[in-house]
C-alpha cells in the first residue's frame, strides 16, 4: 500500500424502518473523506465504521478512487450494505477487483426461492443499477486487436451470474470510459436490459 491513500465514500438512502421516523422523512446523505497512512488497512477500518453507522437502509452507494487489489477486500469492506440497489463507481484503479467481487456467489442448497435469491450474492445482493465512469475497460494491447477487455470480461460474468440467480442488473451506464467501443456495448446489451453508453471512443494507449 502507498504511504498515503485517500478515499471518498458516499451513501444515501431512506430512513424507512427506523422507529419513530416517518416514511417521507428526507433521505439522509453521508460523505466521508478518509486518508489512510502507512500500514493502515482500509477494509478493516471501513468494516468497523459500517458496524457503527446506520447504513442498513442505504439504497444508493457512490464510491471513487478505491484501489483494493482483491475481490475479498471489497466484500470484507462493504458486505454490511445489504440493501444497496444502485452502485455508482469511478476510478482508474481497483475496478477489476470490484467487478470480480460483484460476481461472487453465495453457495445455495436446494432449489432457489424468492427469499434465497435476495441473499444469493456476496456483495450488494439487491443491486439492479450500475453506473461506471472514467474507467479503463481494456489494456491497449487487448483493445487494439479487438479482444474482450480485462474489465469487460468480468463485468459480463457479473451480469450473467446475477441474471441466472434471478437478481439481474437491469440498468448499466458507462460514461467517459477508455478503451471501450460498440463491440463491447453489443456484448453487454445481450445480457443487461438497458445499457446506456455516451458513445465516446476514448483511447488510452502507451506513449
Amino acid at each position: 500500500m502507498d504511504p498515503y491513500d485517500c478515499y471518498r465514500i458516499e451513501g444515501s438512502g431512506s430512513q424507512a424502518g427506523y422507529s419513530g421516523v416517518k416514511e417521507d422523512y428526507p433521505s439522509p446523505r453521508y460523505t466521508f473523506d478518509l486518508l489512510f497512512v502507512g500500514e493502515t488497512t482500509p477494509p478493516t477500518v471501513l468494516t468497523t465504521m459500517l458496524e457503527h453507522i446506520p447504513w442498513r437502509v442505504v439504497r444508493t452507494f457512490v464510491v471513487s478512487d478505491l484501489s483494493y487489489e482483491s475481490a475479498s477486500q471489497w466484500i470484507a469492506a462493504f458486505r454490511p450494505l445489504k440493501q444497496v440497489t444502485t452502485l455508482k463507481a469511478w476510478s482508474d484503479t481497483g475496478t477489476l477487483a470490484l467487478a470480480q467481487a460483484l460476481c461472487s456467489l453465495v453457495p445455495q442448497v436446494g432449489r432457489p426461492t424468492p427469499a434465497s435469491r435476495k441473499t444469493s450474492m456476496e456483495l450488494f445482493p439487491l443491486l439492479h443499477s450500475i453506473s461506471l465512469k472514467s474507467m479503463c475497460f481494456a489494456e491497449w494491447e487487448t483493445y487494439d486487436v479487438g479482444l474482450v477487455g480485462e474489465l469487460t470480461e468480468p463485468l459480463l460474468d457479473c451480469l450473467a451470474r446475477r441474471r441466472d440467480r434471478g437478481v439481474e442488473i437491469r440498468k448499466l451506464q458507462i460514461t467517459n470510459c477508455y478503451n471501450i467501443d460498440d463491440r463491447d456495448i453489443e456484448r453487454l446489451c445481450e445480457i443487461v436490459p438497458s445499457a446506456e453508453w455516451d458513445g465516446k471512443v476514448m483511447v488510452d494507449e502507451p506513449e
